[in-house]
């Protein structure tokens, strides 16, 4: 019997490193009336709820209220993946704990992606957490062939593309990450950002610094390949796990991140980085810095480490004793 998955995220990278892997399991994913459809056809489907899209309070709770009652009528069940404790797309904490709590409330299963993420969410629904993780990333870039022009002729203007010391790539708001590099943009480390967002300029660059507000994918492997000691920073004030900690790891490149759950631990336990103060002075940021340049190699082993430990193999692995 195949086991059907609906969802209303997209079918996105990391889920189809996931699910591909196991036998018997069928994704759907597209819009309401998609969704709808698949349900009805189904026998004993689970509707996976991953990042929830508000789509106004009333619309969206009706919404998923309207698909949560197809599937138990199908037999079927809620999983629920919490990513975030905070939805990115929700704005108003009300509406973002309301669903976390009816989310958390109708699941069967939820699934974290680090263990201190499920301190956060309700106690009493603590039992029905498990515990997942990533894997690597680099498969992901290596298979993205689409250039970006724009950020080459940029990158080849600048002159540092192969000369980096930190680099940002992240959608997370960007006053998360700006602080950081606000801080180091006097000293002498090149850093390079890559923050795609809408309604902005394209880019700001100085001499140590080069911003970039468009996506870049092809680009990004060479410049993770070819810098000699580069260090990833995660800029994420959100409680999740940020899956750029883990392309950085991918690449045996270390990373500095804020004194914030979960990324923190992830960070302090594994060795793969260092952990800074939001308010950390800008010696304390160099200071952190030198550090993992000193001893570049052990963290470049302890990232290897990390990866060989957290695969898409186990998390399939994990996903299947839960779905089948």
């Amino acid at each position: 019997m195949i086991r059907t998955i609906i969802c209303d995220s997209s079918y996105d990278y990391k889920y189809r490193q996931i699910f591909d892997r196991i036998d018997y399991v069928s994704v759907i994913e597209g819009d309401f009336k998609t969704l709808t459809h698949a349900i009805l056809k189904c026998k004993k489907p689970i509707f996976h709820v991953r990042y929830i899209k508000s789509s106004g309070f009333l619309f969206g709770s009706l919404r998923y209220l309207i698909l949560i009652f197809l599937t138990y009528l199908k037999g079927g069940k809620i999983l629920y993946t919490c990513h975030n404790i905070n939805e990115h797309n929700i704005k108003i904490k009300f509406i973002n704990d309301f669903y976390r709590f009816l989310f958390s409330f109708l699941a069967f299963k939820i699934v974290y992606f680090e263990k201190s993420i499920r301190n956060h969410n309700y106690n009493l629904f603590y039992n029905k957490g498990v515990i997942a993780n990533f894997g690597s990333f680099k498969h992901f870039l290596i298979q993205k062939n689409k250039k970006s022009l724009d950020f080459e002729k940029l990158i080849n203007r600048w002159g540092h593309a192969f000369q980096i010391d930190i680099i940002s790539v992240s959608s997370a708001r960007l006053s998360y990450i700006e602080g950081f590099f606000n801080k180091i943009q006097s000293t002498n480390f090149k850093s390079l950002i890559i923050n795609p967002k809408k309604n902005t300029q394209d880019y700001l660059m100085t001499n140590n610094q080069l911003r970039f507000f468009k996506p870049v994918y092809h680009e990004i492997n060479d410049i993770l390949l070819k810098n000699n000691e580069l260090i990833g920073f995660v800029g994420h004030f959100n409680i999740s796990v940020s899956t750029s900690l883990y392309m950085f790891a991918s690449y045996e490149i270390p990373v500095i991140c804020y004194d914030i759950e979960p990324n923190n631990n992830i960070v302090s336990i594994n060795k793969i980085g260092e952990v800074i103060q939001i308010n950390s002075s800008i010696s304390e940021i160099i200071a952190k810095i030198n550090l993992i340049k000193d001893n570049y190699k052990l963290y470049q082993k302890n990232c290897t480490n990390f990866i060989r430990k957290n695969s898409w193999d186990k998390s399939s692995e994990i996903h299947k004793n839960i779905i089948l």
